[in-house]
């Protein structure tokens, strides 16, 4: 509107078509007594005057008929004629006359083009500004300091801003402490404790400060990264023909192709998508690369439990976990990042939280101590240990006896010519089998 006195009226006309055949059926309806006269319109016919059967006689000799149906009549008049005209006409010069108009304006547009887009991307980054400083006012974010050179990143009292967005309060804050001797942390303990997590919320910290924003902690002090790396989770690429084992390694290796010692680098349960002696072997030479060689800032979540050992004897790493207690046979996670190797996976207990059936989770567990109590044996007597030669723990190698009861029953029933019973002697037999079975 306004960029044509001539397509402003066009369009007038247009949206006050449906007032103005309001006003001529009122019109039609008061001259002709015709309560139920209306005026309608279709794409064969166009518009015209419908009336009822019982009421034909009232038509004038103005009305012209068009068409006759089964219960009344369409009329049309040289005044609905000339409306149809003047409608009709008007669309497609307003349709005309408005594609004229845009491509007009998109040529001089065009000639401020450059201009245009960077007035856009200003306003963008405004936006962005904008919601960046209203998200840390709201949610008390504080102001980070940063180092060029030195290699920290020391927060305390940090959250995830998506997750305590939606659970408030009960949000439980970390802190995380590495530095230019210790550089390297190593994250054991159960699923669902938090160690995703712990790591997600340390690379949103760094990623706003570097950004110039302000971030979810209590207290930040960080050194400038030139790179942050993530390697989490776990999927294949189906298109490519790439495993979720081979998708994780070679995502790894692009780690550490362009990783350096100013990097920060968050990995999670490297090696589980293969088999044990493997995974563990490639995490544990990982884990001895991070230190002693590329020596960037890392957290490394694992179940490797075995990696403990390693880290405690490294000065250049630490070993952390997410606090979980036991009480009454209930795991309890605590989510409180804690200076230490985790004492037990609570594997069995997560997939009860999980609802898997309890006779799975028993023999479970009945697996779990005979596998803790023989770890130094080899697979195939486990194998047979648990298997065959623990009658408690046997659940498929023994082959159940068939009841000597049930077998002459059996017996009984393939010898009955079923053709040449009758009723009573049908009923007779089933009598003397039921006889049989022994009350329980």
């Amino acid at each position: 509107p306004g960029a044509s006195k001539e397509r402003d009226r066009l369009a007038s006309l247009s949206d006050s078509a449906a007032d103005e055949l309001l006003k001529l059926e009122t019109k039609y309806r008061s001259a002709t007594g015709i309560g139920n006269l209306k005026i309608k319109h279709n794409n064969i016919s166009g518009y015209f005057i419908e009336v009822s059967n019982s009421h034909i006689n009232k038509v004038p000799k103005t009305f012209q008929r068009r068409q006759t149906l089964v219960n009344n009549e369409r009329y049309v008049t040289v005044e609905l004629e000339a409306f149809e005209k003047d409608i009709t006409s008007a669309l497609d010069k307003l349709i005309k006359l408005e594609k004229e108009i845009f491509i007009g304006l998109t040529a001089q547009l065009a000639d401020h083009g450059a201009l245009i887009l960077d007035v856009a991307k200003r306003f963008a980054q405004m936006d962005v500004f904008q919601s960046l400083a209203w998200v840390c006012f709201q949610e008390n974010f504080i102001r980070p300091t940063l180092h060029a050179e030195k290699k920290i990143v020391d927060i305390q009292g940090a959250w995830h801003p998506l997750i305590r967005a939606n659970i408030r309060d009960s949000f439980v804050t970390h802190n995380i402490a590495l530095n230019e001797k210790c550089f390297f942390g190593l994250i054991t303990g159960p699923n669902m404790a938090g160690k995703t997590t712990v790591m997600r919320e340390t690379a949103i910290i760094q990623y706003l400060a570097q950004l110039g924003c302000f971030v979810p902690a209590a207290k930040a002090e960080l050194g400038v990264c030139d790179y942050l790396f993530s390697r989490l989770g776990a999927s294949d690429d189906i298109i490519r023909g790439q495993s979720t084992f081979m998708v994780e390694m070679a995502e790894t290796a692009e780690i550490l192709r362009h990783a350096s010692e100013k990097s920060l680098i968050i990995l999670d349960e490297i090696g589980r998508g293969t088999s044990t002696y493997d995974g563990l072997s490639i995490a544990w030479s990982l884990v001895e690369h991070f230190i002693k060689k590329l020596k960037a800032l890392t957290l490394f979540a694992t179940h490797y439990h075995e990696l403990i050992a390693l880290v405690e004897s490294l000065p250049e790493a630490k070993n952390l976990t997410v606090r979980t207690e036991q009480k009454n046979g209930k795991v309890q996670f605590l989510y409180e990042l804690i200076e230490q190797g985790a004492t037990q996976s609570f594997g069995i207990h997560v997939a009860e939280l999980a609802g898997l059936p309890k006779d799975v989770l028993k023999r479970s567990k009945e697996i779990l101590k005979e596998l803790e109590k023989n770890q130094n044996s080899s697979s195939l007597d486990l194998v047979d240990r648990i298997s065959f030669g623990n009658d408690q723990l046997n659940m498929f190698s023994v082959v159940p006896s068939i009841p000597e009861h049930l077998t002459g029953l059996e017996e009984d029933l393939k010898n009955l010519d079923i053709l040449n019973l009758t009723p009573m002697q049908a009923l007779q037999k089933l009598h003397d089998m039921k006889i049989k079975i022994p009350s329980v």
